[in-house]
């Protein structure tokens, strides 16, 4: 049997109070991490939330022909867009690969409107509805309930 001296044995209890905080810190954060609406939900219910709210913050866009905008290509119609590429069909977005594609290249364009203040991206939009409830009322209507 090894012989345990005083400076051995105060590394031994070192590692078994870290790894007891750990474990604690683990067990006590399995709720999530970041703001949580309402206090309830959490990361992975919020992720799952805004990938719903994606296609429906893009399909008022474009039923409301509001354009998105970036520095390298301007103004783009988002309605036109989707219609050509097969994910925007009888004024409903469609939320498949083509509009993950389109989405995942477009998500850091800006809607080019004054009624979307503050000027926020696309992704911005859909994160603080998903986190904060905050949603453009005035034109989409009330945030769905996703």
């Amino acid at each position: 049997m090894a012989k345990v001296t005083g400076r051995s044995l105060h590394a031994i209890l070192l590692i078994a109070g870290a790894a007891s905080l750990l474990v604690t810190a683990g067990c006590s954060s399995s709720g999530g991490a970041g703001p949580k609406p309402g206090g309830t939900d959490s990361f992975s219910s919020v992720t799952a939330r805004q990938n719903k709210l994606d296609p429906l913050f893009v399909q008022c866009l474009a039923q409301h022909n509001i354009p998105i905008w970036d520095k390298s290509d301007g103004n783009m119609a988002v309605a036109s867009q989707g219609t050509k590429d097969g994910w925007y069909k009888d004024g409903r977005v469609i939320s498949n690969g083509a509009f993950s594609q389109w989405f995942g290249q477009n998500e850091g364009t800006y809607p080019h409107t004054s009624a979307f203040k503050p000027y926020k991206t696309i992704a911005d939009w859909t994160t603080d509805a998903a986190t904060n409830g905050t949603w453009p009322t005035k034109v989409c209507g009330p945030l769905p309930n996703v």
